[in-house]
This record gives structure tokens, sequence and C-alpha cells, in this order.
């Protein structure tokens, strides 16, 4: 069904680290990633059709509807995602310390923050975390870890609804860490320790990983700040050299936290993943 759509080349929307997307001739509704050469394989080991079902089947992940080989060039269908990348909006808030979201769809029926339509800074944060830690449990639960969630991987459409995007790095729970991707500065501990040959924390990926992602998230969404030094080698030195009792020295602007939210952020940022709270434990315990 999908095959039929060809991408507008003077419709770019952007590129990533596999290639360029383009609005397609036929809807609008719909984008084309058109993936580069050099990625074929890669591509061929991540799309597949039980990717395709999964992602349709949570309205907090953005749907891959086909994807196909035409002229040499491997195609992936998607949704199009008319909204802003959460990390511009942080960067043009300083961090979410006003309102941004003012939308219905923010606004939920037996939703625990729908007291009032124009919400509060951490109304905004917890909203946002609630969606990720759904959509992130969904894919716990069908055996998938992200292993790249990071603001600039998720969209807040126009409407005020949260999909979490680019399944680049995703794999499969219990895979060997060795053949785990990461972005330094969300990376968690146990894949930093285990490119180092440490297997303190294990060798094999769960949806923990994500966990921490999303904790180190939080903190720039408060703060505007990162947690951690995001170069590579400042990231994996702080890491490595750790003392799990001080949390990085970090430093909190009070005015911007409520106590319910130091204590999301606390239950996401754990060091050991033993200790780390799963997507459904977190959702049970604040939402």
């Amino acid at each position: 069904m999908y095959k039929k759509y060809t991408p507008n080349k003077n419709k770019y929307i952007g590129k990533g680290s596999f290639g360029k997307v383009y609005k397609s001739n036929e809807d609008e509704s719909i984008v084309i990633k058109k993936i580069k050469k050099r990625f074929f394989d890669k591509a061929l080991q991540i799309y597949n059709n039980e990717l395709i079902t999964i992602t349709q089947g949570h309205k907090n992940l953005t749907h891959i509807y086909d994807y196909f080989i035409i002229d040499n060039t491997f195609n992936i269908v998607l949704e199009y995602l008319d909204g802003k990348d959460l990390f511009d909006i942080i960067v043009d808030n300083n961090g979410l310390a006003e309102p941004v979201y003012n939308s219905e769809e923010v606004i939920e029926t037996n939703d625990k923050y729908n007291s009032q339509l124009s919400l509060e800074s951490n109304m905004c944060i917890k909203y946002t975390i609630k969606k990720l830690l759904k959509a992130l449990n969904y894919l716990h639960n069908n055996g998938i870890v992200h292993c790249d969630v990071k603001p600039e991987n998720i969209r807040v459409l126009i409407n005020g609804s949260i999909k979490l995007f680019d399944y680049t790095l995703i794999n499969k729970i219990e895979s060997n860490l060795y053949n785990v991707g990461c972005t330094f500065g969300y990376a968690a501990p146990e894949i930093i320790f285990f490119k180092y040959n440490d297997i303190r924390y294990g060798n094999k990926l769960t949806g923990l990983s994500d966990i921490w992602s999303l904790g180190i998230m939080i903190y720039l969404m408060v703060e505007c700040l990162h947690l951690i030094p995001t170069s590579t080698k400042k990231y994996i030195s702080t890491i490595l050299h750790h003392n799990n009792d001080n949390k990085f020295n970090m430093k909190f602007d009070m005015n911007k936290w409520d106590n319910e939210l130091l204590k999301l952020f606390d239950s996401m940022v754990v060091f050991d993943p033993k200790n780390r709270k799963s997507a459904n434990e977190i959702l049970k315990e604040f939402y």
C-alpha cells in the first residue's frame, strides 16, 4: 500500500544519522526517510514487520507504516510529526521554567495533572514524562529497548501530544551490551562500564537503561543544563570515576522543583540498575 508514496525533494523535513526525510508527494501526513546506502544492512536489521506493528500499537510512538527498496534506495514510510523537538522547546524557553504546553491533549480525563488548561512548569514535565514512560513500558513489554531517549528524539506536536521517534539504536532486551549503541550524555552506566570491560552491572541490555536516560532528561528539562558533560571523554570519565553516594555533585534550583518531581528524578537516576525502577513501577508509584 505505502510503496506508492514517493519523496517530494522540494519538501525536505530534516536529516538523521541514517538519512534524509521528505514529505511525500501523495499525502502530506506521510514522510519518507531515505536511508544512505552504507546503512542498508543496519536498516534491514532494524526495520521489519514486527517493528511496524509495535510502533502502530501506541499513540506516543512515531508510527512506521512501511519500508521498501526501490532504485537502490531504502525507504521508510512514517507518520509526519507536525510540531517541535523537545530539545528546541527547552532551549527556547530556558528549560521549562514557564508553561509551554497549552492544549486539550494535555488535559486528559483521569490524568493526575488536569487541574488547569495552562499547565504549570512541573505539570508540563510530569505530563511529558508520563507519556514517555507509557511508550517505553510498551516497548519494553514487547522486548525492545529504545537506547536513545533524549530531547532531540521527542516531538511535541502542535496539539500538545508527545511522540518518541528515531529507532536507529533500538535493540532487543537481553542483547549483549557489546552490540548496543548509545548517545553520550544520556547513556546508562551499565553500558559505559561494559564498553570498558567492566561487567559489575552485567552484560545484558534491559529497559532500565532507557529509564536512566529519561531521568537525565528531566534534569535538562528543569535546569536547562546537562547533568553530566555531554562530550564523549568527559561523560565517560564522569561515569567511570563516579562515587555512587554523591549524585555527581548536582545543584538544584529549588524554585523550579517540587518534592514529587525530585522523587521522580531520584527514582530514575540510580547508578546500579538493580536498584533502578522500571517504567511500570514508576507509573504505578507516581501516576
